[in-house]
């Protein structure tokens, strides 16, 4: 991530977690990816997302699964004021993505906003408003 981009981060109040968002360099640890976003305690965001055992791993040496909780953890690690998710659960396995939903539910109880794009009615009915769209259209609100 180059340095400006990497700066700008730091100071949001807004991150986005996207499917497979991890650096895929194959020279950086995922301490690594995590501290390009912030310096600020990466271990704590690896633990929320249940991979401190992978810390020290390459992006190329994970699941699928476990890049899309990498990628959570770099956008948690920021303390955003609100989170973009687009399908955070999508490619992991029903228990972690029951975890995941569990943890930004804890994050939306302590005041972060969650705004989140599924096609996921179980994930949909953590979210206190739900708006439906079709063809890109409020046909729901």
């Amino acid at each position: 991530m180059p340095e400006a981009q990497t700066a700008r981060r730091k100071d949001a109040h807004l991150d986005l977690c996207a499917q497979g968002d991890v650096e895929p360099d194959g020279n950086s640890t995922l301490l690594d990816c995590v501290h390009l976003v912030h310096n600020a305690l990466p271990e704590l965001a690896l633990e929320e997302v249940e991979l401190t055992s992978r810390a020290g791993h390459r992006p190329n040496q994970l699941s699928g699964g476990q890049r899309q909780r990498v990628a959570i953890a770099r956008a948690l690690v920021t303390g955003p004021s609100i989170l973009l998710a687009d399908e955070p659960t999508g490619n992991l396995h029903s228990d972690q993505g029951r975890e995941i939903m569990r943890l930004f539910k804890k994050l939306n109880d302590e005041g972060t906003t969650i705004v989140q794009v599924t096609h996921s009615e179980e994930n949909a009915s953590y979210g206190h408003r739900v708006v439906r769209l079709r063809d890109g259209w409020i046909v729901n609100d």
